[in-house]
């Protein structure tokens, strides 16, 4: 375990690094003078444990000079980690970005930001999940930023779907976003899947189920 040993002063904190290895997790404790001699005071130091992640330091107090962030963390006073719905590559000038519209991280210390899965769409930025697709809509590709909705003479009952069902005989659809498919009016009828509107029966018949018409 690295330790980083930091003068507490009011405007800066010294970065002299202090290599101790312990097989315990019991917080190291060190006191190291500084300046006695010249300013007859004695600085009172303590100590930061240190987080050793992927061989770099993650310091609650102080950061060394050009040390790198690891991936999912973001350079600042110290290195900070992503919170969920936000990632970062590392490195020197390490910042941590949202994520973009249909990508999504549910964890924290995040490198990269995932796809949203199909029957799923996430129109924001920095998010932590995606959102399913609601009835009379669907989402047949990953990554999507909005759903697509059920075009006419089709219908979809269920959230979170990849596709859209065809409204059965003797029903139809005639605008988009059907979550369910309409039935045909008395008077009409419609012998086909998938339709947008119904037919009149000729005169001098009247419907029968909707899908076809017989003399009355």
């Amino acid at each position: 375990m690295d330790v980083v040993v930091c003068g507490w002063e009011p405007s800066r904190c010294f970065h002299d690094r202090t290599a101790f290895s312990t097989k315990s997790s019991a917080l190291a404790k060190l006191i190291n003078h500084r300046n006695n001699a010249r300013s007859n005071k004695i600085a009172i130091m303590f100590v930061v444990k240190a987080v050793v992640v992927a061989g770099l330091l993650s310091i609650s107090g102080c950061l060394p000079p050009k040390r790198k962030c690891p991936p999912g963390y973001e350079r600042g006073t110290f290195c900070d980690e992503c919170i969920p719905g936000f990632y970062s590559k590392g490195g020197l000038i390490a910042a941590c970005k949202k994520c973009p519209v249909g990508h999504y991280t549910s964890l924290p210390r995040q490198s990269h930001c995932m796809l949203c899965e199909k029957g799923t769409f996430q129109p924001a930025t920095g998010q932590s999940k995606c959102l399913p697709c609601p009835p009379g809509s669907y989402s047949p590709f990953v990554g999507m930023g909005h759903c697509i909705p059920c075009p006419q003479g089709y219908h979809q009952p269920k959230s979170g779907q990849l596709f859209c069902l065809p409204c059965p005989r003797g029903h139809h659809a005639p605008k988009p976003l059907h979550a369910y498919c309409l039935p045909c009016s008395p008077g009409t009828y419609q012998p086909l899947a998938a339709q947008v509107y119904c037919w009149s029966c000729d005169y001098g018949k009247v419907t029968a189920g909707a899908t076809n018409c017989i003399p009355f």
